[in-house]
């Protein structure tokens, strides 16, 4: 009778030492997943703010786009824009070769009526 309690007491604590070892690799493996997880947190929220900032700059782009009197390069709105070319004097000049923009609207009038 001793013996078989011995036994079962031994196969009891190699089945406890079995469970505590799993159970110590599977917290290892949690813990790698968890670190695993947060470096991906931290990356995914540098991508976010670089993503809000890259959309404010295309935001803005596009104000300027949209605006009338400021755009990126010349347009058909830039170039026939009575605004623009009051901020832009010197443009009248260097893209028509007349003294301002008025003096062009008068010349191409003349030209066309």
């Amino acid at each position: 009778r001793e013996t078989a309690e011995s036994n079962e007491i031994a196969r009891l604590k190699e089945q406890i030492a079995r469970m505590v070892a799993r159970s110590s690799v599977q917290k290892s493996e949690l813990d790698a997943s968890r670190k695993a997880l947060d470096e991906r947190k931290i990356e995914l929220d540098k991508q976010e703010k670089q993503i809000a900032i890259s959309k404010c700059d295309v935001d803005k782009k596009m104000q300027l786009l949209t605006s009338g009197n400021e755009v990126y390069g010349l347009t058909r709105s830039t170039l026939l824009n009575k605004v623009w070319h009051k901020n832009n004097p010197a443009a009248a000049k260097h893209l028509f070769g007349f003294a301002s923009w008025e003096d062009t609207v008068d010349k191409l009038h003349a030209l066309f009526d």
